[in-house]
């Protein structure tokens, strides 16, 4: 995951646009599995790539939330609590970002997050972030 955040962040500044932040939520407000097997472990990928927001400046105010931009063919809009935001799509980095959803790698943070003592987390995605 640390190389879809790196692409993400070349893929917005090669669109011309500057990032201002990013950040990833803490684990404990995403999905995560509850068993481990092969399809709830895709399904706790798929929101945690939710869980990261970059926030970026071309004009105005516009998010890339990284796992919409599987689903977009096309620019849309979306209600968010800063108004109105661009998700924009690139089919190169919708490609990229399907093949490396598959992948078990960890994106490391500045900071640490709480542990949760659930016990029925897979271990594959403890403390991901």
């Amino acid at each position: 995951m640390h190389f879809l955040v790196a692409w993400v962040l070349h893929q917005i500044r090669t669109d011309g646009c500057v990032i201002r932040n990013h950040h990833v939520f803490p684990l404990e407000e995403v999905t995560i599995p509850v068993e481990n097997t092969p399809d709830e472990q895709i399904y706790c990928a798929w929101h945690q790539l939710d869980a990261i927001r970059f926030s970026f400046e071309m004009g105005a105010l516009k998010h890339y939330y990284v796992r919409r931009l599987l689903d977009d063919t096309q620019k849309r809009r979306i209600g968010c609590v800063d108004g109105l935001v661009t998700l924009l799509f690139n089919p190169g980095l919708r490609s990229y970002l399907f093949s490396v959803a598959q992948l078990d790698e960890i994106v490391p943070t500045s900071r640490p997050f709480p542990q949760r003592a659930d016990a029925s987390m897979a271990p594959s995605c403890r403390n991901r972030w």
